[in-house]
C-alpha cells in the first residue's frame, strides 16, 4: 500500500475495492488501516465483509462485534451482525441485535429486512411481517423486503398473496435471482409450472451456476411430469451447492415417479438427515418404504409427519391409502376427511373418498366433483386426468354409461398425451421373445434350474381377476400374498435399459446369467415372504416370462387367469393406473397389447408341457368359486381349507386397482359388462378381431 495515503484515503480505497468485488485488495487496505489504528471501526466492518465472502461466518461475527463495540449506534454494523448471527443459528442474539439496528437506523432498509428475517426464522411471523412492512415504508421498491413478505405469506399458506409479493420483488429488481426463484416456486405450487419455466428460462445464461435457479427449474419440470430434465436440475443443484435438503427431496420425488423406489429412499433419507424437522422428507421416506412393502415402517413415518405437521395433506392421504390397501376403510375415510378439513379445496382427498364407495343420486360429493371439473380449464393434466376418471367411476356407479365413457375417454386422452409408449415396440419385443425362447432355448436354461419351490406366479392381463385369484391363494395358511412384485420385469426388461439388454438378448450369453437374475429375484422376494412356505407374485405382466419361469423354477407354480377379452380391456381403459399400464389409454393400443399377450401365451402353450400352467377362467371362478378354487389349490400342491372362500375378510395389503373390489364377496356384475359400453368400443372390437368371437 502507498504509505503516503492517509487513513481516510486508505479507507476510501478499501471501499472502492469492495465495490468492484476485489476482496483481496479490500482486505489489504483494511488490515493496513487496523495496523495503524486498531480502533478503526469501518475497517473492522470491511474485514467482516471479506470474511463473509470467504464463508467464514464466525470470523465475520467476530469482526462485526468489534466494529459494533467501537460504534454502538451504527445501524449498518448492527444490521449486518444480526444477519451473520442468524446465519450461524444464534437467533435470539440476532433478533436482539436487529432490534438495536432498527432503533438506531430507522431509515435503513437493511436493518428492518434483516430483523424481519431473523424473526421469520423464529417463526414469529407477525413481527417479521411488521419489520418488512417498515422496510417498504422506507423504500416501496425494496426487493428483499417484498420477497420476505412473499415468504411470510407462503408460510401462512396464502399462495395468492405470496405470488403478489414475489412479483413485486422481481418487478422492483429484475436481477434479483432469489425473488425470481421464489416466484417460480410459488407458481409451481399454484399449478402454473409452464409459467414458471417461461419466467426462469430467459435467465439461464446468468444463472447457470446458481443452485436455486436449477432447483426451481427442476420443480417446474417435475410438476409437468417431465422427469429427465427434472432429475438433471436437482442433481445440478446438488453439485453446485451440496448439503441442501430440498435438492435431495426433489430428486427423491423424481426417482419415485420413475419407479426407482430404492434410489428414491436413499435421497429422501439424506433430505431427512439434513433437515430432521421436515415433515415432507418424512412423508417421502414413508412413500418409499410403503412402495417397498415395509408397511409398519411406512405407517410410523406417516404418523410422525402428521404429528409434525397436522395439516400435512400428503402424509394424511398416504396414510389413508395405506389403510385402504389394508382393508381398514374406517381409518382411510378418517384420514381423507381430515385432509379435506385441513384443505377444503384439495381435490385429491375428495377423489380418494369417492373411490371408497359407490355413489348414489344427489350425492353432494359428486356435485362437488362436477363443479371442480366445470372449472378445470387451467388444471394440470395429472389432476384433470384423476378428476375425469373419478367422474367416470361415479357415472358408472349410477348406470350413466354414455356419460361415464365420455369422462373416461377424456381422461385417457390426457394421460396418453403424457406417457411414452409404443405399441410397435412392444409387439416387436413380444415377437423377439417368441422367436428366441423356443424349446431348445428353454432346454438350455433348464440346465441352470433352481430348486426353490416357494413361488406361485399369478399371471394374466391386468384387470383379468388376478387379484381375486391371489386373494384366494393368500387365504391359505401356507401362503403369503406378496402382491405385484416388481423384480422380474426389472431383472428381465422387455426393452434394453442402461444396465441390461432386453430379455431376449440375455439368452445370447451363458444361461447362467439368466439363472443369476432368477437368484436375484428370489433374494429380493424373500424380504417380505420368508414367514410362509409359499408366496404369490401376481405381477400380471409376468406372462411375458412364463417359459423362463418354468425352465428355471420348475418347482414354482404358474396360475394363468383369463377373462373375456373385451371385459378385460374395458376394465383397463376405465382405470387410472399409478406409474404403469401405459398401453391402456388408447383403445387400439389396448387391443394390440391384448393380442400380444394372447400371442405369447399361445407360444408358451406350444413349447411347455401341458401341465406347466394351470389356467383359470375368471367367469368360471365367480360362477363356481369353491370348485375352481379347489382345483387351483390342488395344482399348487396345497391342501384345501375353507378359509380360501373367505378371502374378502383377509387383512392383508392389496395394492392393485382392485383394492376395493377384493374386500367384497364374489359378484358377477362385471361379467359381460362391456355390453353396456359396446357402442363406444368399435376401435377396440376391430383391433381384437376374432378374439371377440372366441370369447
Amino acid at each position: 500500500m502507498n504509505v503516503q495515503l492517509s487513513l481516510a484515503q486508505a479507507l476510501k480505497e478499501a471501499y472502492a475495492a469492495q465495490a468492484r468485488g476485489d476482496y483481496a485488495a479490500t482486505a489489504k487496505f483494511a488490515l493496513a488501516i487496523l495496523k495503524a489504528e486498531p480502533r478503526a471501526h469501518a475497517a473492522h466492518h470491511l474485514m467482516a465483509i471479506v470474511l463473509h465472502h470467504k464463508a467464514d461466518v464466525d470470523g465475520a461475527i467476530k469482526a462485526l462485534r468489534r466494529a459494533s463495540t467501537l460504534a454502538p449506534r451504527n445501524g449498518l454494523y448492527l444490521s449486518n451482525l444480526c444477519e451473520m448471527l442468524r446465519q450461524s443459528g444464534q437467533l435470539d442474539q440476532a433478533v436482539a441485535c436487529g432490534r438495536r439496528a432498527a432503533l438506531h437506523a430507522p431509515g435503513l432498509v437493511a436493518a428492518h429486512c434483516n430483523l424481519g428475517i431473523a424473526l421469520y426464522d423464529q417463526k414469529n411471523y407477525d413481527e417479521a411481517e411488521a419489520s418488512q412492512l417498515r422496510a417498504i415504508a422506507v423504500d416501496p421498491n425494496a426487493a428483499r423486503a417484498l420477497n420476505n413478505l412473499g415468504s411470510i405469506a407462503l408460510k401462512r399458506e396464502d399462495l395468492a398473496l405470496s405470488e403478489t409479493f414475489y412479483r413485486r420483488a422481481v418487478a422492483a429488481d429484475a436481477t434479483y435471482t432469489e425473488g425470481l426463484c421464489n416466484l417460480a416456486t410459488v407458481l409451481v405450487d399454484r399449478e402454473k409450472p409452464q409459467e414458471a419455466l417461461d419466467l426462469l428460462r430467459p435467465r439461464e445464461a446468468q444463472c447457470r451456476n446458481n443452485p436455486e435457479w436449477h432447483r426451481a427449474m427442476a420443480r417446474a419440470w417435475l410438476a409437468l411430469d417431465n422427469l429427465d430434465p427434472a432429475e438433471i436440475g436437482f442433481r445440478t443443484a446438488m453439485v453446485l451447492k451440496p448439503g441442501v435438503a430440498a435438492s435431495h427431496l426433489g430428486l427423491a420425488e423424481v426417482l419415485y415417479k420413475k419407479n426407482q423406489s430404492e434410489l428414491s429412499l436413499l435421497e429422501a433419507k439424506r433430505a431427512q438427515e439434513l433437515d430432521p424437522n421436515s415433515a415432507a422428507a418424512l412423508y417421502q421416506v414413508g412413500q418409499c418404504e410403503a412402495d417397498l412393502g415395509r408397511i409398519d415402517t411406512a405407517r410410523a413415518l406417516f404418523d410422525r409427519a402428521i404429528a409434525m405437521e397436522p395439516k400435512g395433506i400428503g402424509a394424511l392421504i398416504a396414510r389413508g391409502h395405506l389403510a385402504m390397501e389394508m382393508g381398514d376403510t374406517d381409518a382411510a375415510n378418517a384420514d381423507f376427511a381430515a385432509a379435506r378439513l385441513a384443505k377444503p379445496d384439495f381435490v385429491g382427498a375428495l377423489l380418494a373418498e369417492l373411490k371408497l364407495r359407490k355413489v348414489k343420486p344427489e350425492d353432494p360429493d359428486l356435485a362437488e366433483l362436477e363443479q371442480h371439473i366445470a372449472q378445470m380449464g387451467n388444471v394440470l393434466p395429472d389432476k384433470a386426468c384423476a378428476m375425469l376418471y373419478a367422474l367416470g367411476k361415479c357415472y358408472d356407479d349410477l348406470g350413466r354409461y354414455d356419460a361415464a365413457f365420455a369422462a373416461f375417454a377424456q381422461g385417457a386422452a390426457l394421460k396418453r398425451a403424457k406417457v411414452k409408449y409404443s405399441a410397435d415396440a412392444y409387439d416387436a419385443a413380444i415377437d423377439q421373445v417368441i422367436a428366441t425362447f423356443d424349446r431348445s432355448a428353454l432346454d438350455r436354461l433348464r440346465g441352470e434350474a433352481l430348486p426353490d419351490q416357494r413361488a406361485i406366479f399369478v399371471i394374466g392381463m391386468p384387470r383379468s381377476g388376478t387379484t381375486m385369484t391371489e386373494s384366494i391363494l393368500a387365504s391359505h395358511p401356507d401362503v403369503v400374498g406378496a402382491g405385484e412384485l416388481p423384480f422380474l420385469p426389472r431383472l428381465l426388461p422387455m426393452m434394453a435399459t442402461d444396465t441390461s439388454p432386453p430379455v431376449h438378448g440375455l439368452i445370447k450369453g451363458a444361461p447362467a446369467e439368466v439363472a443369476r437374475r432368477f437368484v436375484a429375484y428370489l433374494s429380493a422376494s424373500a424380504e417380505n415372504t420368508a414367514t410362509h412356505p409359499h408366496f404369490t407374485d401376481k405381477m400380471p405382466c409376468n406372462f411375458q416370462y412364463a417359459g423362463l419361469i418354468h425352465a428355471l423354477l420348475p418347482n414354482a407354480r404358474i396360475i394363468h387367469v383369463m377373462r373375456d377379452p373385451v371385459d378385460t380391456c374395458l376394465s383397463n381403459f376405465t382405470r387410472l393406473f399409478d406409474r404403469s399400464q401405459y398401453h391402456s389409454y388408447d383403445l387400439v393400443e389396448l387391443g394390440r397389447y391384448y393380442r400380444a399377450y394372447q400371442r405369447v401365451m399361445d407360444h408358451w402353450a406350444q413349447v411347455l408341457p401341458s401341465d406347466a400352467i394351470h389356467h383359470v377362467r375368471y367367469e368360471d371362478l365367480v360362477d363356481d368359486t369353491e370348485g375352481n378354487a379347489r382345483k387351483m389349490l390342488a395344482a399348487c400342491g396345497l391342501e384345501w381349507t375353507d378359509a380360501c372362500l373367505r378371502f374378502q375378510d383377509q387383512k392383508r395389503r392389496v395394492r392393485t386397482a382392485s383394492v376395493t373390489q377384493v374386500r367384497e364377496a364374489v359378484y358377477t356384475t362385471s361379467v359381460q359388462k362391456w355390453r353396456k359400453y359396446e357402442r363406444h368400443l368399435t376401435p377396440l372390437l376391430q383391433t381384437l378381431g376374432p378374439l371377440v368371437q372366441a370369447s
